[in-house]
């Protein structure tokens, strides 16, 4: 069975989540007036998620940030499609963040072998909205990649033939280091729908696979071990995350199973703008 939720001493408080700007223009395609002409630095935060580039607007796809660095899935065309972007700030649209020195309230782990990344998430927020991070292995990874970048004016679910017309990926063993949010069903307008919408843990909009308790929104980081003259090397820890242990970026639908989890939990206590790790840049820099 899950685990119950083990709260740290001292940190009942939670953590103060900030965003740069909302889930929902993402989808609708909106896209600020600042929006090409500002970066989040990857340094500036202790993780982040939703959408990015490291290139510009036009190639924006899913992204996370994790230990300094931004990991994007680009959606610039043709054989580009899809690569690994890199960098050390992102343009976004849309960004959900742990804020530097963010520490967390409590973990979940030790789940049995095939429960659903919704039952997962569900347990992660039986006691209120909870940003969470962490490591998991996935006895079979249902996952999907945008196509196009989310900037033209009309939902991402209106074609999904254009917006997603690569098929899902699926994938058996994967390990992935994850970040996302889930707050039970009903919880109320708390600031959390800047980051969760129905049908974030199905497949570009469709609800499948959704916790009838609870909502949630998941990227992980594809990882890979790497085989060198010492032997095997892979990513124990956040602070071992580094490029060359990442395949890609993906949005992780609730129907994924799992082998096992390691999960860090952020209970939210307030939903504030992110400031301090946002630099203006006269043109695309990165």
């Amino acid at each position: 069975l899950l685990s119950r939720r083990r709260r740290m001493p001292g940190l009942l408080m939670g953590t103060k989540i900030e965003f740069v700007g909302d889930v929902n223009d993402v989808i609708a395609g909106k896209v600020p007036s600042d929006a090409e002409h500002r970066v989040l630095a990857a340094d500036a935060v202790r993780s982040a998620f939703i959408v990015g580039s490291t290139k510009g607007i036009d190639s924006m796809g899913e992204m996370l940030i994790a230990n300094g660095r931004a990991y994007c899935c680009s959606t610039e065309p043709g054989a580009l499609k899809h690569r690994l972007l890199v960098g050390d700030a992102v343009f976004t649209t849309g960004a959900c963040v742990l804020p530097k020195g963010a520490e967390s309230d409590g973990t979940l782990c030790d789940v049995e072998k095939g429960a659903s990344w919704s039952t997962v998430c569900s347990r992660a927020c039986e006691n209120g909205p909870t940003v969470f991070s962490g490591f998991v292995t996935f006895e079979q990874l249902e996952a999907v990649q945008v196509a196009e970048p989310p900037i033209h004016g009309e939902s991402i679910f209106s074609r999904p033939d254009f917006y997603y017309s690569v098929p899902p990926l699926e994938v058996h063993g994967a390990r992935c280091y994850v970040m996302g949010a889930a707050a039970p069903v009903g919880a109320g307008e708390d600031g959390m729908e800047r980051v969760l919408y129905l049908g974030g843990a199905g497949i570009a909009g469709v609800s499948g696979g959704a916790s009838s308790v609870a909502i949630s929104h998941t990227h992980g980081l594809l990882l890979r071990s790497i085989f060198d003259a010492d032997g095997c090397k892979s990513v124990e820890s956040e602070d071992d995350l580094r490029p060359e242990f990442v395949d890609t970026v993906v949005h992780i639908s609730g129907q994924s199973t799992v082998r096992n989890v390691d999960l860090q939990l952020f209970a939210v206590d307030a939903v504030v703008e992110h400031e301090d790790g946002l630099v203006y840049v006269p043109k695309a820099c990165c």
